[in-house]
């Protein structure tokens, strides 16, 4: 049967060994969830630059048909307007 200071040695030993298992784990989940931050950040960052390159294109052929259509109607109001002054 071992002695009063045996159990306490080994008291302290558990201890000693769950403390340390518990700080390397809570060492370990930091680093985790630090590089899935991290990768979260990169890859959010890559979606976004390409939303707006998406939209930014979306626009510009957007805004290159409105200037075809203003052009268009422009045009045929300039026609109308000759052949009123022709007919004066």
């Amino acid at each position: 049967m071992p002695s009063e200071s045996q159990k306490k040695n080994r008291t302290k030993l558990q201890y000693k060994l769950v403390r340390t298992m518990l700080l390397m784990l809570g060492v370990v989940a930091a680093i985790l969830i630090a590089l899935l931050v991290s990768v979260s950040v990169r890859l959010s960052a890559k979606n976004l630059a390409a939303i707006e390159s998406h939209h930014r294109e979306a626009l510009t052929t957007k805004a290159k048909m409105l200037a075809e259509n203003h052009a268009i109607a422009l045009k045929g109001l300039v026609w109308t307007t000759r052949s009123a002054m022709s007919s004066v």
